[in-house]
């Protein structure tokens, strides 16, 4: 709500400049955003802030900025999210994301290791309805159409596969998309979806924010646009698709309530990774000349002969500096010196014994964006111990949960929900459904103990205290309990079938100190 005697904006040229915008879009939006600038900068000023003279408009974000020398911090900002993430600044942001990724092995590390941990290999669907018969044809179809063969319209992708690679584009994009369609799930990228440029075949102009259509006053959204990327980070006037909400899974984590679309993950990160690859390169580079054999040799004499020597002074004016001359050595160089003249070699000094230490500060500060601690982000566990290990592991799962909570199990439930409903109308097995065949349970990533005997330990301590469940234990290791017990019951039964007798409990160990001890006589 602006302010009591605020100025609304208003963007109302004259006619012919609305006709030339029309026929040159970019232009027009190049007019409104400056005029829009111009309209926040009086309106602060007026209010006695900074003075007309600042002309950087703070929307914006530095890795988009060629010199960061100057941030001109602005006191006041308007607008929502969107005011900052505009399709053409978005855009931008996904090609320097997508270049780090292409180019940078650790920012390329950081990205598969964040969509492995929340994802991994396997993301298993648990039916739960009460008809048990039910639910085990249900997930045995569910495996044999969804997770054995691939079940994307492209025929290339299983469901595993898909929920990785959307994962693993929106933290690299910002945001990703899934779209229901009567032949199959279709994913696009980020850059698929934005508002048409330009004029559409039917002489129709644009005011869609970011290619998703909304609602007011609440921002409902109703709509996104579907084509070709075009330039300026739009998609082509030709050739798009307006699909309703219902037909579309927008996979994204946002950060702020009132964004529309997502930035890519390590958008904060990536000037911290460029001076990351800047700073090694300058001290290998410098390592590398300092390789080369360096020696200074001393003169007895101090007319030399040997080649390249100075010119030096008369003998009364001749001092230690003067009769030090270094030379470059190049591999099987020989030089012949005089009696009595000295060689002395030149150590390497780079890198300095603080390369290390500081390309590790660096990593660390460039990875909190993804929530990679620095011996996941290196994958380097030299000199690691269990507790910090542990430590580590958890940071970075507690990240990734909140991602499964919020991003992932959304989207599997959705797809399951849909498919399933697919399934039941075209599968004779699977009818007639029962009535709660809606319930079920996605199975996310858990993850392996650091040190399995110490953690299994633990959790038989505390299942002796009554602390905690085998159901927990296992969902924590990404198991259903119901699973293993069914498992165990099968490898009973199948050890019955072969003729193999079960193994006995071992036997307990003498001197425990129970009731009895190995003599049978009761302690009491």
């Amino acid at each position: 709500m602006a302010e009591p005697g605020a100025k609304e904006f208003s963007y109302r040229p004259p006619i012919v400049t609305r006709l030339a915008e029309r026929f040159f879009p970019q232009w027009g939006r190049a007019n409104r955003q400056s005029a829009l600038q111009t309209h926040v900068f009086d309106t602060v000023a007026a209010r006695g802030g900074f003075q007309r003279s600042i002309q950087q408009f703070a929307a914006s974000y530095d890795i988009l900025h060629g010199d960061r020398s100057r941030k001109g911090y602005v006191k006041s900002l308007l607008g929502t999210g969107d005011t900052h993430l505009t399709e053409q600044a978005l855009s931008d942001l996904r090609e320097v994301a997508r270049d780090a990724s292409r180019n940078d092995p650790v920012v390329k590390g950081v990205m598969e290791s964040y969509a492995e941990g929340i994802v991994g290999t396997e993301l298993p669907i648990q039916a739960r309805s009460d008809d048990e018969g039910w639910n085990k044809a249900r997930e045995a179809s569910w495996k044999e159409r969804m997770e054995d063969r691939p079940c994307d319209v492209t025929g290339r992708f299983a469901f595993t596969h898909s929920i990785f690679l959307s994962v693993l584009s929106f933290s690299r994009d910002g945001d990703f998309f899934l779209i229901w369609t009567p032949e199959g799930m279709w994913l696009c990228e980020g850059e698929q979806c934005g508002s048409p440029s330009g004029i559409d075949v039917n002489g129709k102009t644009f005011t869609v924010t970011n290619g998703i259509a909304a609602a007011n006053p609440y921002g409902r959204v109703i709509g996104y646009y579907i084509g070709s990327p075009d330039k300026w980070g739009y998609i082509r006037p030709s050739g798009y698709v307006r699909y309703t909400a219902d037909q579309v899974q927008h996979v994204f984590d946002p950060d702020r309530v009132s964004y529309s679309r997502g930035e890519p993950l390590l958008t904060p990160s990536v000037n911290w990774f460029d001076k990351f690859g800047r700073y090694a390169d300058a001290e290998l580079v410098t390592s590398c000349v300092q390789a080369c054999q360096g020696v200074g040799i001393t003169h007895k004499e101090p007319e030399s002969l040997l080649p390249g020597a100075v010119q030096h002074k008369a003998n009364s004016e001749v001092n230690a500096e003067d009769s030090l001359k270094r030379f470059q050595m190049a591999p099987g160089m020989v030089w012949d010196m005089n009696p009595g003249d000295d060689v002395k070699n030149i150590g390497a000094t780079r890198p300095t014994t603080v390369f290390g230490e500081f390309m590790n500060k660096v990593l660390t500060i460039a990875g909190r964006a993804a929530g990679m601690p620095l011996m996941l982000i290196t994958q380097d566990l030299s000199g690691a111990t269990f507790m910090n290990a542990r430590i580590a592991a958890q940071m970075a799962q507690e990240r990734w949960r909140k991602v499964q909570t919020f991003v992932v199990k959304p989207l599997a439930s959705r797809w399951y929900l849909w498919q399933t409903e697919r399934d039941i109308a075209t599968d004779k097995e699977l009818r007639p459904a029962p009535a709660d065949w809606r319930r079920h349970e996605a199975m996310c990533r858990r993850w392996p103990y650091v040190d399995p005997e110490k953690e299994a330990k633990a959790d038989q301590l505390e299942l002796a205290n009554g602390t905690t469940s085998r159901t927990f234990i296992c969902a924590r290791s990404g198991r259903d309990y119901r699973d293993v017990v069914r498992e165990r019951v099968t490898d009973q039964r199948i050890e019955k079938d072969e003729g193999l007798e079960p193994e006995q409990p071992a036997e307990k160990p003498q001197g425990s100190g129970g009731k009895e001890d190995a003599d049978g006589k009761d302690d009491e």
